[in-house]
């Protein structure tokens, strides 16, 4: 049984065995102090607890940190969650998403210039604010726009048909595609990937791409048939049929690579086209949450 699920249908002895189990793994997390620890703890893992559990996770939360980070900002800020989860969940999903502004505030302010984990850090931001119910104050598109850039520099450093390009042009598409902005956005990145995947490997047979080149392959492809579908832009099928052509040689690829314990190839990368890489948080809606809107720097 999966955790949590025992709660939700008050099978008790399943279900404490669950809790038990997290909050075991809890007391061992926050024994790292490295920062991305306290940052799942605080920003990622909320979202992924039921409701029904979030009370005992942060009052949990708090008692482990005013024993271990007693003192400590670290410790206030769990005592404050856990205060806020007792009196109303929407407010405190809303504060979460502020915590993630303020990260992506943070890191507009000390970069030069963007890279990807200031990219991230702002998508997470714009993501957790609009499953909060937020008015965002400027659209997506100057924040895609931001991508360009960092494309531009890697092909600088790396070469305009490097895999570290065509990773960040991935990216891209998949932010677009997550925030939901207009599918001609979409499939305009999509086919800018698509056309630089083609020229990197110079009309080379499936045979000797890389894993990873071929996933990128199939999932672009993927996505721009389904674009072409929707919009009657193109109802043909050849790009289906590409991405079927091309899809037995990343399965043989990904299965040639070390597997890891979670699926994926040693590239990192899921071989299914149509999914997302990368956060994205499970939707939760912020009801009651205070009148605001977002005025952060898209």
């Amino acid at each position: 049984m999966r955790p949590w699920v025992g709660i939700a249908i008050n099978n008790h002895r399943p279900g404490g065995a669950a809790l038990r189990r997290a909050f075991i793994l809890l007391e061992e997390l926050i024994k790292d102090e490295a920062i991305d620890t306290y940052r799942a703890l605080f920003f990622d893992i909320p979202y992924g607890v039921p409701e029904a559990a979030l009370d005992m996770y942060f009052g949990h939360l708090s008692r482990l940190l005013s024993i271990k980070r007693s003192g400590e900002p670290i410790a206030r800020i769990a005592t404050l969650a856990e205060r806020l989860s007792g009196e109303n969940h929407g407010h405190l999903f809303w504060a979460i998403g502020r915590m993630h502004d303020i990260a992506a505030d943070l890191y507009d302010g000390i970069l030069v210039k963007d890279d990807l984990n200031s990219l991230e850090a702002r998508f997470q931001a714009l993501t957790l604010r609009g499953h909060c119910g937020v008015t965002l104050a400027q659209g997506h598109t100057e924040f895609l726009a931001r991508y360009d850039a960092v494309v531009n520099e890697t092909a600088s450093s790396f070469g305009p048909f490097s895999s570290e390009v065509l990773a960040v042009e991935q990216r891209q598409v998949s932010v677009a595609m997550e925030l939901s902005v207009e599918p001609h956005v979409q499939y305009d990145l999509g086919e800018r990937h698509y056309g630089r995947l083609v020229a990197a490997h110079q009309s080379e047979p499936f045979e000797i791409w890389s894993a990873t080149s071929l996933y990128q392959f199939c999932w672009v492809t993927w996505i721009l048939q389904d674009i072409e579908y929707v919009t009657q832009t193109d109802p043909g099928s050849w790009r289906l049929e590409q991405a079927i052509h091309a899809f037995p040689y990343a399965l043989q690829k990904a299965g040639l690579e070390e597997e890891s314990g979670d699926g994926r190839s040693s590239s990192g990368l899921s071989i299914t086209p149509g999914t997302t890489a990368g956060f994205k948080p499970k939707s939760r809606v912020c009801q009651n949450e205070p009148a605001t809107n977002y005025h952060g720097t898209v």
